[in-house]
């Protein structure tokens, strides 16, 4: 469901991941890469999402504590207007996953105005093209590089990246697909 509008919140320094937490989505790429931006690094990195019991406190208790990886919050699912409020406290998105058909998660942080960290195994190319984010290769030192250069931008930047994002996703809101149906439409029938 996508909101009228979104509430506004001052912006926290994290980033935020939204999705199922399982292997295939790169969330221990992710950790990896974020360990990897050292102890100077003050931001937070939020992964939300559902998983099974095994792998979630894998990843929470042996894999960041084995690691040391410092400023990582894992908060379960959220949804509704829970959902909204994280991406609307957020600065930046992150999606690390080998495959995704679609990524609707990416979608909803576009339209939250965020810039977009994805991956080559998702469709999203647009984000690169339309400089709205990163869109790279699914490996740890590509993420990691993505992760330090959205930190290190100014606000200034990330907004301007933000309001690129939220551009791109009307195009794929249901009205804009009922005027292109209906033009699809309206054209083959003059034919």
């Amino acid at each position: 469901e996508i909101p009228l509008s979104i509430k506004k919140f001052k912006k926290e320094n994290q980033i935020v991941y939204i999705g199922r937490i399982h292997k295939v989505k790169g969330i221990e790429r992710l950790l990896d890469a974020w360990s990897s931006l050292g102890k100077n690094n003050h931001w937070e990195l939020i992964i939300a999402g559902y998983t099974d019991n095994i792998y979630f406190d894998y990843l929470n208790d042996e894999y960041t504590v084995r690691k040391k990886i410092k400023n990582i919050k894992f908060i379960g699912p959220v949804l509704g207007q829970e959902k909204w409020n994280l991406l609307a406290r957020s600065k930046v998105f992150v999606m690390p996953s080998d495959f995704e058909n679609f990524g609707t998660s990416i979608l909803e942080a576009m339209y939250s105005g965020l810039p977009v960290i994805c991956t080559h195994g998702s469709p999203w190319e647009v984000i690169k093209k339309n400089k709205c984010g990163w869109y790279i290769n699914p490996d740890v030192k590509s993420l990691s590089r993505a992760l330090n250069e959205a930190i290190n931008l100014t606000d200034k930047k990330r907004n301007i990246m933000g309001k690129l994002s939220f551009n791109i996703s009307k195009q794929f809101m249901p009205n804009s697909i009922n005027e292109k149906l209906i033009s699809t439409y309206e054209n083959a029938k003059s034919k």
